[in-house]
């Protein structure tokens, strides 16, 4: 097992290219100058992409000159302990993702210190016994104390170690990522995996996409571990409780919310049209109340339709027997934990700016489920009641099952199949 990063990284490479671009670009501005001559459209170009570059180069450069006054600011010591595994948390909406594995683990995996991102009050699930919590800032100031840690293994839901801000710590053994949600590398930003020594994957196509794409980039093989998706075995218990059986299918819509959500998009009148003919849910996503807070009110005003605000999705998605939504998570979570069809209106994604660009000829999830989650292109979206008629009308009792199987490692246990992966690490280093 690898124990530290690997050797190869281009981006700690001198990148000497600005300097080269403006010199061009100072070259060709003095010569076009001088003979006063046209400038075709090609030089135009070229003159825009060194502009381009050079602008870009000094905003990186600045924001980096930022990260490292941080840093000799805050070089003092933090008064953290030496860890034994330090779990970073950024945003409270992951924490779900760490207790499946925290329960799991067995006293002699040594003790486990919590750094979140946030501040941590009553209200919050209580930690396990023998974690120990610290609250760091957010951001820039907080990245810079995680990056000076030191300890054995550090596990986070964190991409791009040792791209941006997150950086390796000298001190710091081993890092591992783990995956929160049902995932591939195609919409992930470049280099989201490429420095952990260990990956703990959700299911074979991530890790086949991140062999591919480590192929491609000639990168040493990190470590990559059929684990699952730990807060997925919460929602499988709470799932089991079963509600009582619909006497008229019903239709949850629970869309993602912002300026290309399936209500900003399509409006409210459709959700008139499904009730017409089914029993329908709407939950909107808690979002919506901020940043949608006129919409939001609108949905409220439904009067045929139920409304379903609690503060966890677990009971609208006990009741539906079909989910009709855009780009969200909650699709694959109904899907797979509750064996039910979905419908996903959906725009197509460039993904030429993610590690898809490497991908273009591997099949995609969407590719994959595409028989038990529908794909609506938004010119089909006028059909939809009627697409909702013909999923209901599937039988899906083995479909879904099977192809779980393909793509979720682990399911209902991945907490303790992380727990005994993330112990072997610590054993071994």
């Amino acid at each position: 097992m690898k124990k530290n990063a690997p050797p190869n990284r281009p981006l700690r490479q001198r990148n000497t290219w600005p300097i080269d671009a403006f010199a061009a670009f100072v070259a060709i501005f003095a010569m076009s100058k001088t003979a006063h001559a046209y400038i075709d459209p090609g030089t135009g170009s070229a003159i825009l992409y060194v502009i381009t570059g050079l602008v870009l180069s000094i905003y990186f450069g600045f924001k980096n000159l930022i990260f490292k006054v941080e840093e000799l600011l805050y070089r003092k010591k933090t008064g953290f302990p030496v860890c034994n595994l330090a779990i970073h948390c950024e945003d409270p909406r992951y924490e779900n993702t760490f207790f499946p594995i925290m329960n799991a683990l067995p006293k002699d995996a040594g003790p486990v210190q919590f750094f979140t991102m946030y501040e941590r009050d009553a209200s919050f699930r209580p930690l396990p016994d023998g974690v120990q919590h610290f609250a760091i800032p957010p951001g820039l100031l907080g990245y810079s104390m995680l990056n000076r840690l030191e300890g054995k293994v550090l596990l986070t839901t964190t991409p791009q170690l040792d791209v941006m801000m997150f950086k390796r710590s000298k001190k710091m053994k081993h890092y591992c990522y783990v995956e929160h949600a049902l995932g591939e590398s195609r919409f992930v930003r470049p280099f989201a995996y490429d420095f952990y020594d260990t990956v703990l994957c959700c299911g074979p196509l991530l890790k086949n996409n991140i062999k591919t794409i480590e192929k491609i980039r000639g990168f040493n093989s990190k470590t990559l571990l059929e684990t699952g998706i730990p807060h997925w075995d919460e929602l499988l218990q709470a799932a089991a409780q079963n509600a009582p059986p619909n006497d008229a299918p019903v239709v949850l819509i629970a869309p993602s919310w912002g300026p290309s959500s399936l209500f900003e998009v399509f409006g409210l009148d459709f959700v008139e049209k499904v009730a017409a003919q089914f029993r329908v849910i709407v939950r909107p996503h808690p979002q919506m109340r901020i940043s949608q807070a006129a919409l939001y009110e609108q949905i409220l005003g439904f009067e045929n339709v139920h409304v379903d605000t609690e503060p966890t999705p677990a009971s609208a998605l006990q009741k539906a027997d079909i989910l009709v939504s855009d780009i969200s998570g909650i699709v694959d979570e109904f899907v797979f934990i509750h064996e039910k069809p979905a419908i996903v209106v959906g725009h197509s994604v460039a993904v030429d700016a993610f590690e898809g660009h490497f991908l273009k000829d591997v099949r995609s999830l969407r590719e994959i489920r595409s028989d038990v989650v529908m794909v609506l292109s938004p010119d089909d979206f006028g059909a939809v009641t009627t697409k909702i008629a013909q999923m209901l009308g599937k039988d899906f009792a083995k479909r879904i099952p099977a192809l779980r199987n393909e793509l979720v490692y682990n399911f209902g246990a991945a907490g303790p199949a992380a727990a005994h992966q993330i112990k072997e690490i610590l054993q071994c280093l």
